[in-house]
């Protein structure tokens, strides 16, 4: 059984307020794999579904769309390729998609950032 912070199994309550905090992080309803508690609140309330429509979320709702500069694309490559140490691959980054789209390719995304792109043919040798 899933407990809270304080050792205490959730109250329908707080499990409803986990919900509605992570709605409002994400701007959207969660998804089960979003909640670490999925699992106590589909078993207190017998589906996801069910929980979301109990605490008050808007089921209909859709995401915000998020609109991007070039540059803030450009910045979020450039970020990515610190964070991996290499150019970051497609699946690698949350917002490919509309990269790909923007630039034309993904291996235009990556050349608009000054980064190398992968070629499937390329063999790497050290």
């Amino acid at each position: 059984m899933e407990r809270n912070k304080y050792g205490r199994r959730y109250s329908d309550e707080e499990l409803f307020q986990i919900l509605r905090d992570k709605e409002k992080e994400l701007g959207r309803p969660p998804y089960k794999r979003e909640v670490s508690q999925c699992g106590a609140i589909c078993y207190r309330f017998g589906s996801w579904k069910r929980a979301l429509e109990k605490a008050g979320i808007d089921l209909t709702r859709k995401p915000k769309k998020t609109i991007y500069s070039d540059e803030e694309l450009i910045s979020i490559l450039i970020n990515s390729a610190k964070k991996f140490g290499r150019p970051p691959k497609y699946y690698e980054v949350q917002q490919a998609t509309t990269m790909a789209f923007r630039f034309g390719s993904w291996n235009k995304a990556l050349a608009a950032a000054g980064l190398k792109a992968y070629y499937r043919n390329e063999k790497n040798h050290t």
